[in-house]
């Protein structure tokens, strides 16, 4: 769960015309919609927080707009999200003040709009969102503590301080990893980038360029003793190396994709290069696309005549001298008036010759995740919290794991809902709850000791691998045990429950909710390290069969080994190669 604070636009004004537009959009496209210290419905709704706002004329943006992010795996319900952002609004101080709250579900997100009127109804004192980032973060993992949620990254990490969510600075390993991540270049594609592959469905052109062709640019970039061999060594490989407003881009040639120039690394960013080169020479015949050129210009002729009207209005205010008669404040206004019509002209004007757009591509998966995979590509060690882990979830079925064997790869392919190669050495599991919500993850690594503790990054959910029809319910201790289960089940596959180590009334609940109705088996070698939790199983299940190995096991070596285990196991009604 991630909020945003929406900026206010200069040009949407302050008054019941920003509260109106706003409410429009949150509302159009809603699936369930709340309002709150409010009477009537959505089309009244804005009226009366413009009426309010005007309890408090001073206030320059009486209007905040916040916007709740969630997790395609999460899948909230339309209760569960206008609680949480109402449980957002109590932790900001905001709980008396007039506010809407919609929920949008998009085919990949799903997110709450809130539309605060900051201004408060009675007292007319205004709401303070000073450090906002901050203070909603705190409001986010809190809400998370209270409704169960694992905790997304943010920009603290957090500490329970009696039963409150506290936020603490990040180690220096954190920012150390930072300034790893920026020598290298791994930043997001800025807001230029997106539109130009919105405009023209050209693909991303960092997701193109090969690790050699990256690194021949890069060492073009670092050994260029000035921007003469900078431009003739980018252009052997099609590229070339030209400013972008306060930054500059790497641009295909060919195609005029365009990148960022830090995406290659910090030490190629327009400021570092100057100070490195001197002052910018371009490059004599540097192409331009039709397109560039064409907005380029379109750009160019409004800001000529914005330029123009400065000029005008700067003649009459010193012809008139500040002067405040009737017949000064009409020329005034009709002056403006004259002015916006003419630029409204001139980008009608221009916009009938512009060359039409193409269609919006659909984002792919692989497009959304662009910035998971460049970072797996770079040699990082991944992070070990539940952001990282549900990444590694999201882009697993498009990674080549060269570590996983064939009879691992094929028992992840039956079971993709629970169990997937994570392509860093080892296997994620999916803990889920009573709605079938992902809330955590356990990684079991290939080639470590299987039985080592798996730590989890959240304590919500179970894990359950198999068929949720099945007749028999298989309870395990560890995420090794259920893979050894599985591989060596013959027969219909039973649903495969992995305890944990713990049981938390939570899970007590939820494994009793599974189990119910269906034959219950215990391993009870699986438990052998934890007499107390098969005596706790035992007593929930006075009537479970238990499973037995038929021989000793065998010290167990890396995943490499796993489909060799030929322990039998008996047991009523399940039977095991």
């Amino acid at each position: 769960m991630l909020a945003k604070v929406i900026p206010n636009r200069s040009w949407a004004g302050n008054g019941a015309n920003v509260f109106r537009q706003r409410v429009e959009y949150a509302s159009r496209t809603a699936s369930a919609i709340l309002m709150l210290n409010l009477i009537g419905d959505c089309q009244d709704a804005s009226t009366q927080m413009a009426f309010t706002a005007g309890l408090n004329p001073p206030i320059r943006a009486p209007c905040s707009h916040i916007v709740l992010c969630f997790h395609e795996t999460e899948r909230p319900s339309d209760d569960d999200l206008l609680s949480a952002a109402q449980m957002v609004l109590n932790e900001i101080g905001a709980s008396e003040h007039q506010a809407i709250l919609a929920v949008h579900r998009n085919t990949d997100s799903t997110h709450v709009h809130i539309i605060l009127n900051r201004v408060h109804p009675s007292t007319g004192a205004s709401l303070s969102l000073s450090n906002d980032y901050a203070r909603l973060e705190r409001a986010c993992r809190q809400t998370e503590h209270r409704f169960g949620w694992p905790a997304d990254r943010g920009r603290f990490d957090i500490a329970l301080v009696n039963g409150k969510i506290e936020l603490c600075p990040k180690p220096q390993e954190h920012w150390d990893r930072k300034t790893q991540e920026r020598a290298q270049g791994l930043r997001p594609d800025g807001k230029a980038v997106r539109e130009h592959h919105r405009l023209t469905n050209q693909g991303y052109l960092r997701n193109d360029l090969t690790a050699n062709l990256r690194d021949f640019a890069r060492k073009i970039l670092k050994t260029a003793l000035h921007w003469r061999s900078v431009h003739s060594g980018l252009k052997n490989a099609g590229l070339e190396y030209v400013p972008a407003g306060s930054g500059a881009r790497i641009r295909e040639i060919k195609t005029q994709r365009f990148m960022q120039a830090n995406q290659l690394g910090a030490a190629f960013s327009f400021g570092a290069m100057c100070k490195r080169l001197g002052t910018f020479i371009p490059r004599s015949n540097a192409s331009a696309g039709t397109a560039q050129v064409a907005q380029s210009g379109y750009r160019e002729q409004i800001n000529n005549l914005k330029r123009k009207q400065l000029r005008a209005r700067i003649a009459v205010r010193v012809t008139l001298r500040g002067a405040r008669f009737f017949a000064a404040q009409g020329l005034r206004a009709a002056m403006r008036e004259s002015q916006n019509n003419e630029i409204k002209a001139l980008k009608h004007q221009l916009t009938a010759t512009r060359p039409p757009r193409m269609p919006e591509p659909k984002a792919t998966h692989l497009e959304r995740y662009r910035l998971v995979l460049r970072t797996r590509q770079s040699g990082l060690a991944s992070r070990d919290d539940h952001t990282a882990r549900r990444q590694d979830w999201m882009v697993a079925p498009s990674i080549k794991d060269p570590y996983a064997s064939q009879i691992i790869k094929d028992t992840v392919a039956r079971h993709q809902n629970t169990l997937r190669v994570d392509g860093n050495n080892g296997l994620l599991f999916a803990r889920c709850d009573t709605k079938g919500r992902i809330v955590g993850f356990d990684r079991m690594l290939l080639e470590a000791d299987p039985r080592a503790p798996i730590r989890e990054t959240s304590t919500g959910g179970v894990c359950i691998i198999g068929p949720q029809p099945a007749d028999t319910c298989l309870l395990v201790r560890t995420p090794f045990d259920a893979i050894t289960s599985l591989l060596q089940v013959d027969g219909p596959t039973p649903m495969i429950v992995i305890v944990g180590n713990a049981l938390s009334k939570a899970r007590t609940a939820h494994i009793n909710w599974l189990t119910k109705g269906r034959k219950i088996i215990i391993n009870e070698d699986s438990f052998a390290e934890r007499p107390d939790l098969n005596q706790q199983l035992n007593e929930m299940f006075p009537n479970a069969k238990l499973l037995t190995q038929a021989h000793a096991q065998k010290t167990v070596t890396p995943e490499s080994q796993i489909s060799n285990i030929t322990d039998e196991y008996s047991a009523e009604g399940l039977k095991f190669s």
